[in-house]
């Protein structure tokens, strides 16, 4: 019995908590597979390990790892409160379709089918189950090779006239499930099995014929392994740029370890996360809308948060030091001025990243629990855990694309900062991402323009500042309607492509400056 599965302050922790567990799993394996790779190298280049720990406690990567850590440690002692019948998770369910996820989802099977005494035929009671639950089964096809009447019905409910489904099989000729009349979203097996019930009215025995596509029960535990590779991604190519760019990720480090200690940036941080609770319990009186809202404004809080940082980071680090001297001694050193610009831009962005990274965590706990909260406030059935992650995963991209706002935005703000002080740059980065964001609305105006200026103005803005509206897509994030990946990739593309025009610009703005 899970005597943790309700509780008067949090809801249903089952339905809340269980999506942040496979977060949390994933983080697990992820830090074990880097354990391993750690081990490894430490065994054929004892040097090397030496490198990657002096590398992982600088800067960036040291929060990110903590952040992972607290999640597993998090996954770790529910397992542990579940064994222990105080805990609140669906173990069973979650390890069996975690079991089936890199198992094969092709099947086949034959039953026999025995002749009944005449007495006893005419009544669908033969009962020939699957080893899958109804859940796990994706298609089926059945076939027999005589006559027989097949029944898919919930034998714990069954009494006549209950829902249930007749499927009359001639020889030789196949039943298939989905069809044009059973969609694959309307399952037709019922019950805990997959169950066939089933009537042979011939003489003589038959044989039932079953082949067909299975899933795990709940897809949504695919996201263990995807956090997984994910978290061993960002360490490995955080380990290969410093290995390739040592003196760009040396200043990089060196940028992020500073904007991170400042006051700003922690009362940024805990203003956010503060925010993002908060917006839990907060009513938005948009009639059971309330998931719908906190989506909306906490994207829209994230964003601004991100470019503040960005543009206040890009300041102090790039336009104080140039103006304090601080950069002529560093680019005394064997060192370019390509490289200093590189690792600030870096910097800026690990320190960014890092920001999004715990927001965007405690908004994906924040959102699952709004799910929960909302059905206790408007007296609507429980939520499930499924429904907490869907609303989750839903989010991914547009927090994706807020953080691909926020980079164009750095790279705009470094270059921005070569020339100007702190207010100036602030003043211009964000005035440029309000026209970033007006820019479309311009030049899709219908409004009365007869000398076109209107139309003019927002082709010219178009043109020269980037197209903040091609992130924006809160509307469809918040509404859940989903977001395709492929537009996603879109969007990197052209934040890496204006990122880098804005940088070469950053580049000619520096180059000539007069450092002493």
């Amino acid at each position: 019995m899970h005597t943790l599965a309700m509780t008067p302050l949090l809801g249903n922790i089952t339905a809340w908590l269980t999506p942040i567990w496979l977060v949390g799993t994933g983080c697990l394996c992820g830090l074990i597979s880097l354990a391993i790779l750690y081990g490894v190298v430490r065994l054929v280049a004892p040097g090397a390990a030496a490198v990657i720990r002096s590398s992982l406690r600088e800067g960036f990567m040291l929060p990110v790892l903590g952040l992972a850590v607290g999640l597993a440690a998090f996954a770790v002692i529910s397992v542990l409160l579940s064994v222990a019948k105080v805990g609140y998770l669906p173990l069973d369910d979650l390890f069996r379709s975690l079991e089936r996820l890199p198992q094969s989802d092709h099947f086949e099977t034959t039953f026999d089918v025995p002749a009944l005494p005449a007495g006893e035929r005419g009544i669908e009671k033969q009962e020939f189950a699957l080893d899958f639950r109804p859940a796990e089964m994706r298609s089926v096809e059945i076939k027999s090779d005589q006559d027989l009447t097949v029944q898919l019905r919930d034998a714990s409910t069954y009494m006549p006239g209950a829902l249930q489904l007749k499927i009359d099989l001639k020889p030789n000729e196949p039943w298939t499930w989905p069809n044009e009349k059973i969609k694959e979203s309307s399952n037709p097996f019922m019950g805990r099995r997959a169950t066939f019930y089933v009537n042979n009215p011939a003489e003589t025995d038959a044989k039932l014929q079953v082949r067909g596509v299975t899933r795990e029960e709940y897809p949504q535990v695919a996201v263990v392994p995807e956090i997984a590779v994910l978290l061993f991604g960002i360490v490995v190519l955080y380990l290969i740029l410093q290995l390739v760019l040592p003196k760009v990720m040396a200043i990089a480090a060196a940028t992020a370890k500073e904007a991170i200690s400042q006051p700003l940036y922690q009362i940024v941080l805990a203003l956010g996360a503060f925010a993002l609770i908060i917006s839990v319990y907060m009513p938005y009186y948009t009639l059971g809308e309330d998931v719908k809202m906190l989506k909306m404004v906490a994207l829209s809080l994230i964003t601004m948060l991100g470019v503040l940082m960005a543009a206040w980071t890009a300041s102090v680090s790039v336009s104080e030091e140039i103006e304090g001297r601080t950069a002529l001694t560093v680019l005394s050193k064997p060192l370019g001025r390509i490289q200093f610009l590189l690792g600030k831009f870096f910097g800026v962005a690990q320190s960014v990243s890092l920001l999004y990274i715990f927001l965007g965590a405690l908004f994906l706990i924040t959102v699952s629990g709004k799910v929960v909260y909302d059905t206790r406030e408007t007296a609507m059935p429980d939520a499930a855990w499924t429904d907490c992650f869907d609303e989750m995963e839903g989010i991914i991209p547009g927090l994706v694309l807020s953080y691909l706002t926020t980079i164009v935005m750095t790279s705009i703000s470094v270059a921005i900062s070569t020339r100007l002080s702190m207010l100036p740059n602030l003043i211009i980065s964000f005035s440029i991402y309000a026209l970033g964001n007006l820019a479309p609305m311009l030049v899709q105006s219908k409004v009365d323009d007869p000398t076109g200026i209107v139309r003019f103005v927002g082709h010219f803005l178009a043109t020269i500042l980037p197209v903040l509206e091609n992130f924006d897509i809160q509307a469809g994030v918040s509404s859940n309607r989903g977001v395709p990946w492929s537009y996603v990739g879109l969007a990197v593309v052209y934040c890496f492509l204006y990122s880098t025009v804005a940088m070469l610009l950053a580049l000619a703005l520096f180059e000539d400056r007069d450092l002493a």
